[in-house]
């Protein structure tokens, strides 16, 4: 919900912001665990910083899902030869 921008600042989590992969606790609070006078004030932060549903963009996201992409390709593949093979005719 808050994000650390340095020293002892802080500020309401944004999307696109650098997250920890693994990070899976809420974005914005539940209305019904504060006071019914900050509903709007929450309205309002979602409409202004919940860009693309209120879902940050995780961090590294895109290579966590491309992990272990393609391992069939190099199956069986010594590293070594492959590297000497793409080097022959190197000058």
């Amino acid at each position: 919900m808050l994000y650390a921008t340095g020293g002892n600042r802080r500020r309401l989590l944004l999307a696109g912001d650098h997250l920890h992969p693994e990070r899976t606790g809420r974005i914005f609070p539940d209305p019904g665990d504060l006071p019914a006078k900050y509903n709007d004030l929450i309205d309002w932060a979602k409409a202004r910083y919940a860009k693309g549903g209120g879902e940050p963009v995780r961090w590294l996201e895109g290579l966590f899902q491309m992990a272990a992409t393609g391992k069939d390709i190099w199956k069986g593949e010594d590293p070594d030869e492959y590297v000497r093979r793409l080097r022959e005719g190197w000058e």
